[in-house]
């Protein structure tokens, strides 16, 4: 993690599900809170929105501005879960979700229309209160905020 914040380079690292031979405890993103707290200058990236634990990382997100979601593999979960789990982090505000698309597992053909075309309509906004997904955060999520986070907007 020094090394990292002393390169001023993000980390990634994977939560959710996982493959049958791991343990699935070690995709619970709630220790990820202590780590964001002892290294506020570490840019991570908690991979997959930590599905199916995406409440308990929203809850590490809104706490520590040093953790970023990426939306990958999400493309593989029903469809009101992934937009459950999308919502979720957009409402904490979209300079900090990720596009991804966790290739070969997930294809980026199919999940960059379903990223690109999100849209709540009024009365799921009024029922989940969730914010509107406006152009401009599309835009962040499909690379403006990777481009920022990496530095490659930078001569």
């Amino acid at each position: 993690y020094e090394k990292c914040v002393e390169l001023d380079v993000p980390i990634l690292i994977h939560f959710g599900f996982t493959m049958p031979t791991a343990p699935l405890k070690y995709g619970d993103p709630v220790p990820l809170d202590e780590v964001a707290l002892h290294f506020p200058d570490l840019k991570i990236i908690a991979a997959h929105c930590a599905f199916p634990w995406f409440w308990q990382l929203t809850v590490v997100a809104a706490r520590r501005p040093n953790v970023y979601v990426d939306v990958s593999a999400l493309g593989m979960v029903p469809e009101v879960a992934r937009l459950q789990a999308i919502l979720t982090f957009l409402n904490l505000g979209a300079d900090r979700v990720l596009f991804g698309t966790d290739f070969p597992f997930g294809s980026p053909a199919t999940y960059t229309p379903y990223v690109r075309g999100l849209r709540v309509n009024f009365l799921l906004r009024r029922l989940l209160g969730v914010a509107k997904v406006t152009p401009q955060d599309i835009e962040k999520i499909m690379g403006g905020n990777a481009r920022r986070l990496l530095k490659l907007d930078q001569a």
